[in-house]
C-alpha cells in the first residue's frame, strides 16, 4: 500500500500516513494491554504491574520493532532493485509488492496458527524452512541462464516492457 500512495502522491505522503496509522494504532492499543495476574495467594493489588515494565515481555516487542523496521527498510532497496534490473514499470513493481506484502500477511497468519498449536516445534520448523529455502536459491551457474528465461515472462506477466531492452 505504501508503494501505491508513494506513486500516487509522493513518499512524503506513504511516510506520513504510515506514520500516522502507527500512532493511532499504538495510542489505541496501549491502554487496553492486560496486567499481568497476581500469583495465588497474594493480595491482588500487590505484585501488579503493567506488562510494559515486565522485562521479559519488554523484549519481545523491542525484537518485534527491529524485525518489523528490517523488513520494511527491505522495499527501500527492492524497489530501485527492480526498476534497474527488470525494466518494469513502477505500476508493475507496485503490484508485485502488494502481492508480496499479502504472502507476508498470510505467512504470519500461518505462522502465527502454528505457534499457538506447537509453540516448541515453530520456531524451529521457521529456521530450517528457511535454511532449505535459501539453500535451494543460492547462487548457481545455472541461475544466469534461468534469470534471463524468466525475466521476459515476468515482464510480460506483470505489464511491462515486452521486448529484451533496458535489461
Amino acid at each position: 500500500m505504501g508503494t501505491l500512495v508513494g506513486n500516487a502522491l509522493g513518499w512524503r505522503a506513504a511516510f506520513a500516513s504510515l506514520s500516522a496509522a502507527a500512532l493511532a494504532a499504538g495510542l489505541l492499543l496501549t491502554p487496553r494491554l492486560p496486567c499481568p495476574i497476581a500469583p495465588a495467594g497474594t493480595n491482588n493489588h500487590t505484585g501488579r504491574k503493567p506488562l510494559l515494565r515486565t522485562a521479559s515481555v519488554t523484549v519481545g516487542p523491542a525484537l518485534i520493532v527491529f524485525l518489523v523496521t528490517a523488513h520494511f527498510a527491505e522495499y527501500t532497496y527492492v524497489r530501485p532493485f527492480l526498476e534497474e534490473h527488470t525494466g518494469l514499470t513502477p505500476a508493475a513493481i507496485a503490484l508485485l509488492l502488494l502481492v508480496h506484502g499479502v504472502f507476508g500477511l498470510l505467512g504470519n497468519v500461518a505462522a502465527g496458527a502454528l505457534a499457538a498449536r506447537r509453540a516448541r516445534v515453530s520456531p524451529t520448523t521457521g529456521i530450517s524452512t528457511t535454511i532449505v529455502l535459501l539453500a535451494l536459491s543460492a547462487p548457481s551457474s545455472a541461475s544466469r541462464r534461468q534469470h534471463r528465461l524468466v525475466r521476459p515472462g515476468l515482464r510480460r506477466a506483470v505489464g511491462g516492457p515486452r521486448s529484451g531492452s533496458g535489461s
